[in-house]
């Protein structure tokens, strides 16, 4: 193998949320069998990445000609899932060592998709953290959300209109790109302002730039923190919160993977399994199905509560999330028991 690289989710390219899984994973693959990692081709998306992530066209037609052009080996989601590994370079090396994966070829081409979510790219992480928050407005987001101070908590609220909008869905369990009703992210964070012992900071990133959110309403005498002036500077301002409201989408599960912050997650997505709740227990097939199971089977309680809890509208937080925000203390570091890694939570 001379060259590892991503098939991008869709043709032209996805978003950013999407297309990170083959981007990590040919970073990973590369990583792990001394490869070259050939870049995304962000210059030819239909989002403007492609300054922030210093993408060229030399570089996407690199991308094209190592994806289509020269002889390649395939690394699909079956391939993956036939490793029984979810961590992705330990899936590969299970691969090439079983003779299931031919590094022979110049090309060893990841088109495992999404498979395997979050917990699968883990390793990927720093390296995802250094690219993408990196850039200069990434910059001015993560220093405009400090800036706040130590004294208070940073509420970040993502809400996702655009091309959410243009095709509505249902908020129901298994159901993404649906949109939260606005009333959702307003009586959270009043209730958390009222609630909790810190002042607490807003910080809003929206693809509607019309969208404003009166401090009034919001139960806070702070000012509402818009600091980012492109998609990367609303992900690193998410990134860089104490506790998010996310919108049902790949862009806030971005945000809370490279960052560290507490979340909500909408009770109205969540699929039920007995006692339990997750984000993809509902799954027909592969690692989400698997791994939410493996989870619920063997629930390891743990002192600290978990990252992320499920909420519905009109809902308070659960009063040892609020008193941990409010005295600084840190969530479950456990990925069992973070929604977003195949975790579950108690109903």
């Amino acid at each position: 193998m001379k060259w590892s690289v991503g098939r991008q989710i869709s043709p032209h390219g996805a978003g950013l949320g999407n297309e990170i899984f083959p981007w990590a994973k040919a970073h990973i693959g590369a990583v792990a069998n001394g490869a070259a990692e050939v870049e995304p081709a962000w210059r030819l998306g239909p989002y403007s990445f492609g300054d922030d992530l210093r993408g060229t066209y030399r570089s996407a037609l690199r991308h094209n000609v190592t994806s289509h052009v020269i002889p390649h080996a395939d690394f699909d989601a079956a391939d993956y899932l036939a490793t029984g590994c979810i961590d992705y370079a330990q899936a590969l090396q299970a691969a090439i060592s079983a003779g299931a994966l031919d590094t022979s070829r110049p090309v060893v081409r990841h088109t495992s998709r999404m498979a395997g979510g979050y917990l699968g790219i883990a390793s990927a992480r720093d390296y995802l953290r250094s690219r993408l928050l990196g850039g200069a407005d990434a910059q001015r987001s993560t220093d405009a959300v400090r800036s706040a101070g130590d004294h208070t908590i940073t509420l970040g609220i993502h809400v996702r209109r655009g091309d959410f909008a243009a095709t509505p869905r249902a908020v129901e369990p298994g159901a993404f790109n649906a949109t939260m009703p606005l009333p959702w992210f307003i009586n959270a964070a009043r209730d958390l302002a009222t609630r909790a012992e810190l002042p607490v900071t807003v910080v809003l990133a929206s693809d509607d730039p019309s969208l404003a959110l009166d401090p009034l309403d919001l139960g806070t005498d702070q000012p509402v923190l818009r600091p980012g002036a492109s998609a990367l500077g609303d992900l690193a301002a998410l990134a860089a919160c104490d506790v998010v409201l996310p919108s049902i989408s790949s862009f806030s599960m971005l945000a809370l993977f490279l960052g560290s912050a507490r979340y909500a997650w909408p009770r109205e997505h969540l699929h039920r399994e007995g006692d339990w709740l997750s984000i993809w227990g509902g799954e027909a097939q592969g690692w989400g199905q698997i791994v939410t199971a493996q989870n619920a089977t063997h629930y390891d309680p743990d002192p600290a509560g978990p990252r992320g809890v499920p909420l519905a509208v009109g809902e308070p937080w659960p009063d040892p999330l609020v008193a941990d925000l409010s005295e600084g203390r840190s969530a479950s570091s456990s990925p069992a028991r973070d929604l977003i890694y195949y975790g579950v939570v108690p109903t």
